[in-house]
């Protein structure tokens, strides 16, 4: 049997079943799988109310099942408010991304790409899918501290 988050569920306990709707059904089914199967945290929340609609299997390994329905600003970064690097104002229209990166108070540096998407009930999201990078970070920082040691050397 499929392991789904419950946010999963909801979502497809949402879709109506009608002519064709079995097919639509499955192709969510196929996209649930292949968003629990990463290891990229990712997730999907409502620009206007900040509400969590989606998080992935990944995601909820990182900050514990259940917070669908939370707002992202209170789940994620432990905020009262939203954030003040929220990237809701570079997400306009259906389509538009924007990535950036961000440190983590956890210690992890993240590669996050954000994306408006049309949600079923029609109202624009977003979608953030955040990459660890924080190997990267870390070699950036030793090469430039390399580097920094054999200049003042020569």
């Amino acid at each position: 049997m499929c392991r789904f988050a419950n946010s999963s569920l909801g979502i497809l306990n949402g879709l109506r079943i009608g002519l064709g709707g079995e097919d639509i059904k499955n192709e969510m089914l196929m996209l649930l799988h292949i968003f629990n199967g990463t290891d990229t945290p990712m997730y999907v929340a409502r620009m206007d109310t900040h509400e969590l609609l989606y998080t992935n299997r990944a995601l909820d390994e990182l900050i514990g099942t259940g917070h669908v329905g939370g707002k992202c600003y209170e789940v994620l970064q432990d905020r009262n408010s939203p954030c003040d690097f929220c990237t809701n104002d570079h997400l306009n229209n259906v389509g538009d991304i924007y990535t950036w990166e961000f440190y983590h108070p956890r210690g992890r540096w993240y590669r996050c790409t954000d994306k408006a998407i049309e949600w079923i009930d029609g109202s624009i999201v977003r979608l953030e899918i955040a990459t660890d990078i924080t190997d990267v970070k870390e070699n950036e920082l030793y090469l430039k501290e390399a580097l920094s040691i054999i200049t003042r050397g020569i």
